[in-house]
C-alpha cells in the first residue's frame, strides 16, 4: 500500500474556456492523466485513493476562480483556496510547497491576463 509518489501525479492549473459538463474531466483523460479520484474517467482511481489516502474520498479537481463579464457591469469574479482535504492530500503524498497558496498566484495572473 501507500508506496506511490508525487512524481507520478501533476497539479494542473485549467483554463476552461466554456462550462462544458466534465470537459476538464473528459479532456485529461484523453491526454492519458485522469484526474486523481475520477470513478466515471479512469478505471485504477479507486486503487490509487486507497493507496495514498487522496481527498477524502472526493474527485480532486477543485475551481480556484471563476469570472464572467457582465454588459454595464464589467468583470466579476470570485476566486477559492485549495480546499484542506485536497492540501491534506498532497501533503500525504509528499508535496512540500506552500499549499495554502495553490490556485492564489496563478488566479491572480489569470486575472492579469483577461
Amino acid at each position: 500500500g501507500g508506496d506511490a509518489k508525487l512524481e507520478h501525479y501533476s497539479l494542473l492549473l485549467c483554463h476552461p474556456l466554456t462550462g462544458r459538463q466534465h470537459q476538464i474531466r473528459v479532456h485529461m483523460k484523453t491526454l492519458g492523466h485522469a484526474l486523481v479520484g475520477d470513478t466515471r474517467y479512469c478505471s485504477t482511481s479507486r486503487r490509487v485513493q486507497r493507496q495514498l489516502g487522496w481527498c477524502g474520498g472526493r474527485l480532486f479537481l477543485h475551481n480556484c476562480q471563476t469570472a464572467i463579464e457582465r454588459d454595464g457591469v464589467g468583470r466579476l469574479a470570485a476566486r477559492s483556496r485549495l480546499p484542506p482535504e485536497l492540501q491534506l492530500a498532497l501533503r500525504t503524498a509528499g508535496a512540500d510547497a506552500p499549499l495554502e497558496e495553490v490556485g492564489r498566484s496563478s488566479s491572480q495572473s489569470a486575472s492579469q491576463r483577461g
